[in-house]
């Protein structure tokens, strides 16, 4: 079986040869450069793996795409698996662009869109507190008038708690408003 592996963190602390066989599997790891410190390329492929790959601008980089799209094409790619939670979506879009099986894209971006799943929950009967999608500044200050401070904040697709920022005063929403609708990654959130 062919594998391409996302894997946004330090690759010397993954266990895939725990938990494949490195020997009968072809696995191809994909991975962000800035995690990887001193990243030694000829120590990983000892190790086992069909190739290895780093890219900067991880999460924005479209390359990636590009190049599982080549992998496949030279290879026939059998399985892509997302080992951290910035990776669902991408993996799922290239699941359908390939047409392998695994998560389909619309359970990841209910998994990963806070606002989809959001609205998901309310639509199953399921409470929920109170949310909107902001698009624009406009967008916080309407909803701020119909539900007053404190708001919460969250980029709809960041890991964990990343990015989220209380507003609990006029000042921090007024701050908000100045510097807040700047994109985690250019051309996402």
């Amino acid at each position: 079986m062919n594998l391409v592996v996302f894997q946004d963190s330090d690759l010397r602390e993954m266990a895939l040869q725990e938990w494949l066989d490195l020997r009968q599997d072809r696995v191809y790891v994909i991975s962000d450069r800035e995690a990887q410190g001193d990243f030694d390329e000829k120590a990983l492929l000892g190790m086992g793996y069909a190739g290895v790959s780093v890219y900067s601008n991880y999460i924005g980089n479209g390359a990636i795409d590009a190049d599982v799209l080549d992998l496949h094409a030279r290879f026939g790619i059998d399985r892509i698996v997302a080992m951290g939670e910035d990776d669902v979506i991408r993996a799922a879009r290239l699941r359908a662009a390939l047409n392998l099986p695994g998560q389909s894209l619309e359970s990841a971006v209910a998994y990963r869109d806070k606002v989809v799943m959001k609205a998901l929950l309310r639509g199953a009967g399921i409470p929920v507190t109170p949310f909107r999608a902001l698009g624009s500044p406009m967008d916080l200050i309407a909803f701020e008038r119909e539900y007053p401070l404190p708001l919460f904040i969250k980029p709809i697709s960041s890991s964990g708690s990343t990015g989220v920022r209380p507003l609990r005063t006029r000042a921090e929403l007024q701050a908000f408003l100045e510097t807040g609708f700047i994109a985690r990654f250019p051309g996402s959130e």
